[in-house]
Parts: C-alpha cells; structure tokens; sequence
C-alpha cells in the first residue's frame, strides 16, 4: 500500500492536482478489492498514464448517490422536474409517486414494496369490493384501505380542506407545501396556474394599511407578527410590527 501511494504521488508531478487526487482514491480503494480480468481503459488521459482501469462498483455507488436524493422524496414534496406537488399512486404493479401537473410533467418514482399491516378491522365496507375496511400501517403513517389488499387497493383519501381562499387567483385555496430542503412554505394549490404563495402560516386577518385580505405569521423577538404579502403596502416602509394574539 505505501508503495503504491509513492508511486502515485511521484506521477502527479505531471499532473493536475484534482487528476492526482483522484488517481490516488482509485489506487487505494482498487487496492482492497480482488483482482479481476482485465477492463477497457478508462478515457481520462491522467487515469490512463497511471495504468488505472475505471471500477463499475465506484461508478455504480455514485449513480446510487444521486438517486438516493430521488428516493428521499415523499407525497407532498415539490416535483423536482417542474415544481409541482408529488401525489401517491397505486397500480397492479405497485406504489411510485407522480407529479399532479401530470399528463404536462412525466416525472415518476417507483417506491419498493413496503409491508402493511391492518390494526384494526372497521364495520364500514370497501366500495370497490364490499370487503371489511381497517385501519392499516403503512410507508407514509395510519390510514384507512381494504382489508383484502393487496388484493384490492381502495384507500381512503384524505381529503381536508383548506378554509383560506386564494386571494390572488379565488379559485384555488392556500396549502401547505414543502421543498426539497425541508422548508416549509404556503401556495395556492391551483398551481402551476397561479403561483401565489407565502414564506409563513396564512392568517384571515384584513391589512389595516392597504386592505390586503390576509396576512401571514413571521417569528420575531416579541413573539410571532403579522406581516403584509403585499409589495406595495405602505407597511413594508413601517419599523413597528403588529404581534398576532390567536383567538
């Protein structure tokens, strides 16, 4: 092993830094596997004057890297092809997530099976099938489903309005959403047709200052404050902020 890192390190004299570098993390890693048949060269000129032969296994850990990101993802997080929200599917073949922009967005992700186990059997029946419904554990917490699944895979969908129109497009109403960093964030869910949204919790409070309808909640000092999502009230010029008393 000190061989070999002696004879790398007294290549790189003809060599970029970041080649050697690599070069070296190649050497070490080769160096602790077994041997095997000989592999077609690698195309990297500074790879090739060292004699090193690309590995599949280190080639193959970072496609798993980069779609581990991917893997992450859950209902309700952002599409990361066209910014629209992740929903669950279910087909024959199994669960994966897709975007609701969807015929417009393609982007899907196959989720591997995850074991469900009914907790308790309810009274009320499948729609689908006529089958006992239960209460189930599952990939994403407690929900409602058949109790015939995989069989049948009716599922319960909760469906939980939001009570605060959007004040931008009044059609859509305003959800809560959250990126890719984790960050949490409220948006019309008409979205991509409107594209309103707030850094904050939404709160039905009239603007005194420009009349705006609703205002959203924001962590200071004092406690939490009000603030106006309108760019042009006059407020954006005021220091004193309105501290938010909850009913």
């Amino acid at each position: 092993m000190a061989d070999m890192t002696d004879d790398l390190r007294h290549h790189s004299d003809d060599l970029s830094h970041k080649a050697a570098e690599k070069a070296l993390a190649q050497a070490l890693v080769s160096s602790t596997q077994p041997e095997r048949p000989a592999e077609k060269a690698a195309a990297d000129p500074a790879l090739e004057a060292l004699g090193l032969i690309p590995d599949p296994a280190l080639e193959q850990a970072a496609t798993a890297s980069h779609e581990e990101e991917h893997q992450q993802l859950k209902p309700g997080d952002l599409c990361p092809q066209c910014g629209g929200v992740l929903m669950l599917r279910s087909t024959e073949r199994g669960e994966f997530l897709g975007c609701s922009n969807y015929p417009d967005c393609s982007f899907v992700r196959h989720l591997p099976a995850a074991p469900v186990s009914n907790l308790a059997i309810l009274s009320s029946t499948c729609p689908d099938c006529g089958r006992p419904l239960a209460v189930k554990h599952g990939r994403y917490g407690l929900f409602i489903g058949c109790s015939a699944y995989p069989e049948c895979r009716y599922i319960v969908e909760k469906k939980v309005q939001s009570p605060i129109v959007c004040p931008m497009c009044r059609k859509g109403r305003i959800v809560k959403r959250q990126s890719r960093s984790g960050r949490s964030f409220y948006a019309c869910n008409n979205y991509p047709a409107c594209d309103f949204l707030l850094p904050g919790e939404p709160v039905e409070s009239k603007c005194p200052d420009c009349g705006f309808p609703l205002r959203y909640k924001k962590k200071v000092k004092a406690g939490i404050a009000l603030y106006c999502p309108n760019s042009l009230c006059p407020s954006k010029r005021k220091r004193k902020k309105e501290l938010w008393q909850p009913d």
